[in-house]
């Protein structure tokens, strides 16, 4: 399944490297790409599923990347990544009705 990134996922994404680059360590940051890139990998095999969350407005779906949480639907054979947001920030998702 190929995989794409919106805007919002890629400034989340470039955000959170440069803040572990910048207070922690490049060690960290490659850790964090491994460990979403491997949930990624799961999502696109179907072997992981998050739960159905509602997101700036859109029904999608959540999986945990501690202490990230990655938003993302299915487009055909696409794995569109809607946002990777930490989750000490304020809550961006409701409970999909």
């Amino acid at each position: 399944m190929k995989r794409r990134y919106t805007s919002a996922a890629n400034r989340d994404l470039t955000a959170a490297i440069e803040y572990l680059m910048e207070n922690a360590s490049a060690t960290a940051a490659a850790k964090l790409l491994r460990q979403i890139d491997k949930a990624l990998d799961l999502l696109s095999m179907g072997l992981i599923h998050g739960p159905e969350v509602n997101v700036e407005g859109r029904v999608c779906w959540a999986v945990s990347v501690p202490p990230y949480k990655v938003y993302y639907v299915i487009d055909h054979n696409t794995l569109v990544v809607l946002r990777i947001y930490h989750q000490a920030r304020a809550p961006i998702e409701v409970p999909a009705e």
